[in-house]
């Protein structure tokens, strides 16, 4: 693998200078070339080919498209009519008058002729009307004449026929008026008598009704009176009732009285002689009770000495079983305050307010929190371009919980402690200002800390300070606490980044009850028995007599009374009033009217005069008329596949061909002297002059230093334009052949036609059509003022990251040797949503390489986990896995390809080839679903040490984009071992005493921070030599400071012995200490950790002594150094011979035989110990 050498956007890339020339020669020295220079912008994407940035418009080229569709001037020609213009003469002649209006353009010489013989027939047509009228005035004149006499003679005929029938009339009318005017008179008198007569009915009826009215009001009156005296009668009867019942009444409640008095008197009676009868029985009782007593106390005097001991027995059992409920209660509370305590919440976060906005980036704040109240603010540091730094704030909220008897906690925030501010930069400030000042500030506004700081240099600062808080919430079960401000965060720079830090409490606890602790038990003290005196037995009692009351007799009561009935009083009834009559209506005659006749005159017969025309002078309008032609053009593009991709996304370095469409020019034209099509194409569209010559071979085309193309009729097109002026004839299509060379190009193109005759030149500029490539940044949509043409799309960037086994990145991080590093691996393919590609771009392919590094990683260990399209879809099969061990293996095709994308894979590499271009581009391509990469590699075994890289390209249709570089370091795994005196010095290659102890340091590996993986075994094992050493004891020091998951610190030197399991086996000698797996469970990734033990033996045995040892490390065995010692033979003493006594012999065996035992024994108990702490 090769890795790019110039980082931009956060990808390594590789800069490269492509020179595209082309040419040809035409119509004597035409040349049309472009050139990438290394100097020119480059794209933003990380391509690989055609990496030069697209240029905006020029202004030629701006104002041809604001001018699309206009046209200016115009191609006009006259047409005349000999016919016609003798037709006027004529016309004139006989009357006609003949006016001449503005000249009319027609569009074509069809519609000009047209109009010339429209005029021809109006000329003719009105000179026959003219003719016309002049005849048929002078034949209305002569008739008219004779119709006059005849009319003189018809109305003397007329007027004395009326005269006698207006006399017949009129004597006729007075004789029938007199006879009407006697009939009417008889019957008005006979309607005047008939009205009185009603009027006098209708009168004596309401009278009647009102004696009636008047009658019934005084029966009203006498009814009234009546039921008022049979009321009061009813009212004394039922008082007089009443009287009665309630004397009734107070005899039964006085004779109640009788009762109760007698009831009392005869109890009190019963009660007297109950208690004399109860006080002798009890007396009775009381002698013979008194009398067992004094039995039983007899009794239990002789025993009470011989139960005094159970009994106190007995009072003991009890207290301890109150002690033990007391002490099982106490444990009881402890355990639920434990649980309590355990199920309370705590989190603190950071509220940020940064900067957000496309000019100066996005700042961030975050933060993280421990259990214990430990937390880590981490932010960014932007200079308005681009992160410039990182800065990291620890700290410690000092906190507790309290558990209350209902059930709630209370949280007490006792102060907040602020270890230490580091700040690392990763980048040059770029900003003017360069003022920046970290400062933390109580919620008060009081400033804790301040550092000032221009933002390029990496610190690390210890601030050890400590502000007192002293709050506290009470939390009930479930219960939450609202966010609470401790402290806030400044940077006082270009725009104040700042925020806040909130601590929240949450009470996961059930409502639960309270545990009652009852009183500690006091010990019994032991009692003693005591003899009971008997009682003296009182003498037997007189009986009583029995007690007789006296009783009052009750009072007769009375009968109960009739209750009285209400009288009912005499009523009279009243008289019905009759209703009241309807008012007359009154009678009116019918009169009757006369209706004169009236003599209707005749009238003579007129004959009218036929009617004389008017004289009458036809007008007409003629205009002389002429041609005129706008012909249009239009442009479109499309693809190699002779598809419509206006307004498209196309692949960037796809063939496109923009075609040029003029209209026939029309019939009636004058001669065309010119005739020229101007496109100033677009910057980034390379022209194929040879394939647009092929295609227009009646042009003749030049081009200027600035693209713009300047296409011309040839001579032989011209002579065709003007052979026969009076047809129509076709202009040759234009089709400009050339590729796309940008990513995230935009290519509008417009073109004018410039037509030139005798008189003038006409001018018409096409529409403008556009197309786009892949690549755009979606922060900078291509039309920001409106809608985005190509909404999915952005940048073109395959993305890979490295995680582990929980899915976590881990890019950055070390490894160890046995790592397995899974990489997720993404074939960007979002931004080609809705792209429209011909075959041709189609077939070259869609390739995803993956390029590790030789040296580190073992090819042959690829495991394929899956390859997924972003829409669930399993892809594996629709891909070819290639494992390219030297790009010279691959065949010609695709060795070409890559070659012509612009990629550089050094070495072995990875490549999935699509199977089916065609389907894999319409199923996932064309959808813009991404395909992720799950692939695992192992470590090459030979591979100790140094940095892991990684890296991903893709080939989309010919054209290459380099990915990030993941990078892991491996940290050289070494150990060292050494042999110390007593005092603590080396002694290696040096001489140990038998009977010395020496101590066997093992130094062990430092496990660095920062690194990809869970720390899971850390294990020293040591083969001792165990014929000459014995194990006598050890230890295991921290070498770094270790940091756990709750933020505790076990500071460097502190003995870790409580953390480890030691095993010693006598017979073979192998010592191991492992952590155990619970203590490194809590060392998270970021702390280092390290440990040296330290086995002290004691030799035994002459010899020399070798030893080295192994550190397990997650599986990873790490053999030390070899130490040696030597151990000379003792000197042998002289000892005289003494007398051979058995006696002697057999003691001195004994204390042998003793001694051994006795060694054999301590060696057993020491070599099979195991120590678990």
């Amino acid at each position: 693998m090769k890795q790019m050498e110039t980082k931009g956007y956060g990808y390594f890339r590789k800069t490269k200078a492509y020179g595209l020339v082309c040419g040809i020669a035409l119509a004597g020295a035409l040349t049309l070339s472009t050139t990438t220079f290394a100097d020119e912008a480059i794209t933003l994407n990380p391509a690989t080919n055609l990496t030069t940035l697209q240029t905006p418009p020029t202004a030629n080229q701006t104002e041809l498209a604001n001018q699309a569709g206009h046209q200016s001037d115009e191609l006009v020609s006259d047409v005349s009519n000999a016919e016609l213009d003798n037709a006027v003469t004529k016309a004139q002649e006989t009357g006609v008058a003949v006016k001449q209006s503005d000249k009319v353009t027609h569009d074509s010489l069809s519609s000009a002729q047209a109009d010339l013989a429209k005029q021809m027939e109006t000329v003719k047509e009105a000179t026959t009307k003219q003719e016309t009228n002049t005849t048929a005035i002078n034949q209305a004149m002569a008739e008219n004449k004779a119709i006059d006499q005849t009319n003189r003679d018809e109305k003397a005929r007329v007027e004395a026929i009326n005269t006698k029938g207006e006399a017949d009339i009129k004597a006729k009318n007075e004789a029938g008026q007199a006879q009407v005017d006697a009939q009417n008179k008889q019957a008005q008198a006979a309607a005047d008598t008939m009205n009185a007569r009603l009027k006098a009915d209708y009168e004596a009826k309401l009278t009647e009704i009102e004696r009636i009215k008047a009658e019934n009001e005084a029966i009203r009156q006498r009814n009234q009176q009546a039921s008022q005296a049979t009321n009061q009668a009813n009212q004394a009867a039922q008082a007089a009732y009443q009287e009665k019942l309630a004397e009734i009444e107070r005899i039964k409640a006085e004779n109640a009285a009788i009762r109760e008095r007698n009831q009392k008197a005869q109890a009190a009676a019963d009660a007297m002689n109950a208690r004399l009868k109860a006080e002798y029985e009890a007396k009775l009782v009381g002698i013979k009770q008194i009398e067992a007593e004094n039995e039983a106390i007899r009794q239990s005097n002789q025993a009470a000495q011989a139960g005094s001991d159970s009994t106190n027995e007995q009072r003991q059992k009890e207290y301890e079983a109150k002690l033990a409920a007391y002490n099982q209660a106490v444990q009881a509370k402890a355990e639920a305050e434990k649980k309590l305590l355990n199920q309370v919440d705590f989190s603190i976060e950071a509220k940020a307010n940064g900067v957000d906005n496309t000019k100066y980036g996005n700042s961030i704040m975050t933060a993280t929190t421990k259990v214990d109240g430990s937390f880590e603010f981490r932010h960014d540091m932007i200079d308005g371009q681009k992160t410039i730094g990182y800065g990291k704030l620890t700290g410690k909220v000092n906190h507790h919980y309290v558990a209350n008897k209902d059930g709630s906690i209370t949280a007490v925030i006792d102060s907040v402690t602020f270890n230490t501010y580091e700040y690392e930069n990763v980048a040059k400030n770029s900003a003017v200002n360069k003022n920046i000042v970290f400062r933390i500030v109580s919620i008060n506004g009081d400033e804790i800390y301040s550092k000032p700081h221009d933002g390029e240099t990496t610190f690390k600062e210890s601030l050890n300070k400590t502000i007192t808080v002293n709050k506290e919430f009470a939390l009930q079960p479930h219960a939450s606490t609202p966010d609470i401000q401790l402290f806030q965060l400044h940077d006082d720079w270009i725009y104040n980044t700042h925020g806040s830090a909130l601590v929240a409490y949450k009470n996961n606890n059930d409502a639960v009850p309270n545990i009652v602790i009852p009183s500690k038990p006091v010990p019994p003290t032991p009692g003693k028995a005591t003899p009971t005196p008997e009682k003296p037995v009182p003498p037997t009692p007189v009986k009583p007599e029995e007690v007789k009351p006296t009783l009052e007799p009750e009072k007769q009561v009375p009968a109960i009374p009739e209750k009285p009935t209400d009288g009912v009083p005499n009523v009279e009834k009243e008289k019905p009033v009759p209703p009241t009559p309807d008012k007359p209506v009154v009678v009116k005659p019918d009169l009757k009217s006369f209706i004169p006749e009236v003599y209707v005159p005749i009238k003579p017969v007129v004959k009218p005069y036929v009617t004389v025309p008017e004289k009458v002078v036809y007008e007409i309008m003629v205009h002389p008329v002429q041609v005129k032609q706008t012909p249009t053009n239009v442009k479109s593009v499309t693809n190699s596949d002779q598809v419509n991709i206006d307004g498209q996304l196309v692949p960037k370095g796809s063939t496109v061909t923009w075609e040029l469409v003029n209209a026939a020019l029309k019939a009636g034209r004058q001669d065309i002297t010119s005739y020229e099509l101007i496109d100033p194409l677009p910057d980034g569209f390379e022209l194929d002059v040879t394939a647009t010559q092929t295609l227009s071979p009646d042009w003749v085309i030049t081009t200027d230093e600035a693209g713009k193309v300047s296409l011309k009729a040839s001579q032989s097109l011209l002579e065709h334009f003007n052979a026969k002026r009076d047809q129509d004839v076709e202009v040759p299509k234009v089709s400009l052949v050339g590729r796309l060379l940008n990513d995230a190009g935009t290519y509008h193109n417009t073109f004018k036609t410039v037509v030139t005759t005798p008189n003038g030149s006409y001018t018409v500029t096409s529409n403008t059509p556009v197309i786009y490539t892949p690549g755009n940044d979606p922060k900078t949509p291509r039309n920001p003022g409106g809608d985005n043409p190509t909404p999915h799309d952005n940048l073109i960037q395959p993305t890979k990251t490295i995680v582990d086994d929980k899915g976590q990145s881990i890019d950055g991080k070390s490894v160890l040797p046995n790592s397995t590093l899974t990489y997720l691996a993404k074939q960007d393919f979002d931004q080609y949503k809705g792209m429209t590609a011909a075959k041709e771009s189609v077939m070259k392919g869609f390739i995803y390489v993956d390029d590790y590094k030789d040296e580190a990683i073992d090819g042959h260990s690829l495991v394929v986990n899956s390859i997924k399209a972003a829409n669930g879809d399993d892809v594996t099969n629709l891909l070819e896995m290639r494992h390219v061990l030297s790009q010279d293996t691959l065949d010609n095709k695709l060795r070409a390809l890559i070659k012509a994308s612009g990629i550089s894979p050094v070495g072995e590499f990875y490549m999935w080839v699509a199977k089916d271009p065609a389907a894999f581009y319409k199923a996932y391509v064309q959808k813009g679903l991404d395909i992720t990469y799950n692939l695992s590699f192992k470590l090459k075994q030979e591979f100790k040490k140094g940095d892991i890289t990684n890296q991903t390209y893709q080939l989309d249709m010919g054209n290459g984009y380099y990915g990030n570089i993941v990078v892991n370091h491996l940290p050289e795994l070494a150990v060292h071992k050494e042999v110390l005196d007593q005092d603590g010095k080396s002694i290696q290659n040096g001489t140990v005493k038998i009977g010395d102890e020496v101590t066997y340091k093992l130094e062990g590996w430092v496990v660095p921070s920062n690194r990809g993986y869970d720390l899971t075994e850390y294990k020293f094992v040591d083969q001792l030599q165990h014929t000459h050493d014995l194990y006598q004891k050890d230890k295991v020091l921290a070498t770094v400071d270790i940091t756990l998951s709750d933020g505790t610190i076990i500071p460097k030197g502190t003995d870790l012995v409580q953390y480890t399991e030691t095993t010693y086996n006598k017979d073979t000698g192998r010592y191991e200490l492992a952590f155990k797996a619970d203590f490194l469970a809590q060392i998270p990734r970021t702390s280092e950790f390290g440990a040296d033990a330290f086995v002290v033996v004691k030799r035994i045995k002459a010899g020399d002594v070798a030893n080295e040892y192994t550190l397990y490390v997650n599986g990873n065995p790490v053999k030390s150094n070899k130490v040696t010692t030597h151990t000379p033979e003792p000197p042998q003493p002289v000892t005289p011979k003494a007398p051979a006594l058995p006696s002697t012999g057999e003691q001195g065996v004994s204390v042998l035989t003793v001694l051994g035992a006795a060694l054999l024994s301590l060696l057993g108990v020491l070599g099979l110990r195991k120590r678990q702490q």
